[in-house]
């Protein structure tokens, strides 16, 4: 940003991140070099979007179930304004983005799906924090479901204890959860 000259004004934005993924199913047998070249790909598409020299980092997460890109660039304009308005848009805009995107992909590779659009479904954005807690509350579930499932005359006691166990964290996080929704 300084060396661009660029004005700030409080409220510019000075970084957008932007995360490519695809569905589990996707990556479900590709190898690691298969996973970089999807990436390396999609890349692509992005530096024709936003000139390179303005990327921050790009950063391929294999920590999670499912492979991903973290990219950060400063929203510098042709011209060299800090713009992210003029880069990114508005959400009409951005949703423009997200099909040239999967036209980009399933050049290479045709068997993507493009996901469905927020605007068409009416689904809103869930929260890192929600997600997360609603995952763990799933896990827990399914240990529960796995407890019961498995349950007979001979360990019905320490099944029963288990279950309880279970249940102590799980009946206040289900309340938590029913609160925040």
């Amino acid at each position: 940003i300084a060396a661009a000259h660029c004005r700030v004004r409080k409220d510019s934005v000075r970084v957008v991140e932007a995360l490519v993924t695809a569905s589990p199913e996707f990556f479900k047998d590709k190898s690691r070099s298969e996973i970089k070249a999807y990436f390396e790909y999609a890349l692509k598409f992005l530096e024709g979007k936003q000139r390179p020299d303005t990327f921050l980092s790009a950063v391929v997460h294999m920590d999670e179930k499912t492979p991903h890109l973290h990219l950060c660039f400063v929203p510098l304009t042709p011209d060299g304004r800090l713009s992210a308005k003029e880069i990114i848009g508005n959400r009409k805009n951005l949703v423009k983005w997200q099909d040239e995107f999967w036209q980009h992909m399933v050049k290479q590779y045709p068997e993507l799906e493009r996901g469905e659009s927020a605007s068409q479904t009416g689904r809103e954005h869930i929260p890192p924090r929600l997600f997360k807690e609603m995952t763990q509350l799933t896990k827990q579930k399914e240990q529960l479901d796995a407890l019961l499932v498995g349950i007979n005359p001979f360990n019905g006691k320490s099944r029963a204890a288990e279950i309880s166990k279970v249940l102590d964290s799980y009946i206040p996080a289900v309340s938590k959860m029913r609160t925040e929704l």
